[in-house]
């Protein structure tokens, strides 16, 4: 094709496109249509240098500029129509489909189609991220219907975010809210605590995601069109805004450490659920450890409660490492959070190496069983955790089991001195913040050595600070690391 044919064709789609959208966003009365009408009359402009085979397309664009700029806004799309010539939209059909250039009139698959057959998939997403987008895009269809992508309005996107704005915060957890009529869900989420501006501006992020991709495969409109449906959507004066955990003060923890847990507790080893419950023993299994290995390692619950015998590792300078993964059925909430994690020195003295057998299979905590919507490792011990809490007056809304990740994340970056990217390295943290993007690009392109990480990890001194640690050595001390002690001989070697 000479380049003389090439620019005719790049031109006729150009204007395609705009008179289309334009038509379209003139019924609407939006500003984006008179975007869009004016682009079009310009490209038109430029398209007169092939005006024989064309002469009719600049006349047929010069009636329907006339029509917008003398146009009221009401009238606006009454005069647009009147503009139109059946005969010359003919001739500019016929001339379009002789050069090959595909129509403006894309069919395109519906929401969940899409979403099914081509977004999943080609997005790779781990199970835990692939869950919540799933959910994210099937409640908009249900919403707003389920439709051709090419259909929706900016209305059917601010209707669904007025359903979001409505639902209760434990949407998801329930069995059958997947199923349910969005009015239901109304209805049920009367007098409870709603989706915060965080939560629904996540929705509306990842919504608009799926809908720039599916653009790219059907090209039904131009990116400003897109970007149109979803900018600048106004939430209402109810929704309340997100509260963000709190960390744990070294004051909180030394109250923990007191607790029955690991200063002696009455229960039964098998009998988690009164562990609160102050006594002669103490218990060195997986309630015992999962606070104390979230606090000086900044791992995830799900990431500790999922451990296996072969995801301790040694580099080359026999420094030892967890590796976060998500092989042999485990799971990683997102790409970022795969990573090795060195194992802090005070972790290695109270003999956690000694939880990983050499050659062993399964969990190193095998009491933990899989609970929760959808299962997993930790969700059991995660609702023990906040009724034990609430049971040792211990309990604070926002100061939970994630917050001693936050603990870890925060005495990093301001007792520790430990630059963010480091940390983010060291967490798994991931790019789902626009700002974040960047950054987490150029943490990308960083080779953190374990030794690197292990000396990060190593300014953590949680003894410096204040917290008082021996209650945990002296356990150690008289007691293996999956075993039960009596708190009289810890007190005889504290």
């Amino acid at each position: 094709m000479s380049g003389t044919a090439e620019e005719m064709q790049r031109l006729l789609e150009e204007v395609l496109s705009a008179l289309g959208g334009a038509i379209d966003a003139e019924a609407q009365g939006t500003r984006g249509g008179r975007r869009s009408m004016l682009q079009m009359v310009a490209t038109a402009e430029r398209m007169e240098v092939h005006a024989g085979a064309l002469a009719s397309l600049p006349s047929l664009l010069g009636k329907i500029e006339e029509a917008e700029v003398a146009a009221g806004a009401t009238a606006r799309a009454t005069a647009v129509a009147g503009a139109m010539d059946p005969a010359a939209l003919g001739s500019l059909r016929e001339l379009l489909k002789s050069l090959g250039v595909r129509s403006t009139a894309v069919p395109t698959p519906t929401v969940t189609a899409f979403l099914q057959d081509t977004y999943t998939a080609e997005r790779r997403l781990r199970e835990d991220a692939q869950r919540h987008v799933v959910g994210y895009v099937t409640l908009f269809a249900r919403a707003a219907g389920d439709k051709p992508l090419a259909d929706y309005k900016r209305q059917d996107v601010i209707k669904w975010v007025r359903v979001l704005e409505g639902l209760r915060t434990s949407y998801g957890k329930r069995k059958g809210d997947d199923a349910k009529p969005t009015r239901q869900l109304l209805r049920e989420s009367e007098g409870e605590k709603t989706l915060n501006r965080t939560t629904i501006e996540k929705h509306i992020t990842h919504l608009k995601a799926f809908f720039v991709s599916a653009n790219r495969h059907y090209k039904w409109a131009s990116a400003e069109d897109i970007e149109d449906l979803f900018r600048d959507i106004p939430l209402s004066r109810h929704v309340p805004d997100a509260r963000p955990r709190k960390s744990w003060t070294v004051a909180q923890l030394g109250e923990l450490l007191a607790s029955p847990i690991w200063s002696g507790t009455r229960s039964r080893r098998d009998d988690v659920t009164r562990r609160h419950e102050k006594g002669p023993q103490i218990h060195r299994d997986a309630y015992w450890w999962l606070p104390i290995a979230a606090l000086w390692t900044g791992a995830r619950l799900e990431e500790l409660a999922q451990l296996q015998h072969e995801d301790l590792g040694w580099d080359r300078e026999g420094i030892p490492f967890l590796r976060i993964h998500d092989e042999g059925g485990r799971k990683v909430k997102t790409t970022h959070s795969i990573r090795n994690v060195p194992v802090h020195l005070f972790l290695r003295s109270l003999s956690f190496l000694d939880l990983f057998r050499p050659g062993g299979r399964g969990r190193i905590w095998p009491e933990l069983k899989k609970h929760g919507r959808p299962p997993s490792w930790g969700a059991l011990y995660s609702t023990h955790f906040t009724d034990y809490r609430r049971a040792c007056g211990l309990y604070e809304p926002l100061r939970d089991f994630h917050s001693l990740r936050r603990t870890f994340v925060t005495t990093l970056r301001t007792r520790a001195g430990v630059d963010a990217l480091t940390v983010a390295a060291i967490v798994g943290h991931d790019d789902s913040e626009p700002e974040l993007r960047r950054v987490q690009q150029t943490n990308d392109y960083t080779d953190y050595s374990i030794s690197a990480l292990a000396e990060a990890i190593g300014r953590l001194d949680y003894a410096a600070y204040g917290l008082d640690l021996g209650i945990l050595t002296a356990t150690a001390a008289v007691c293996g690391p999956r075993d039960s002690t009596r708190t009289d001989e810890v007190r005889e070697n504290s």
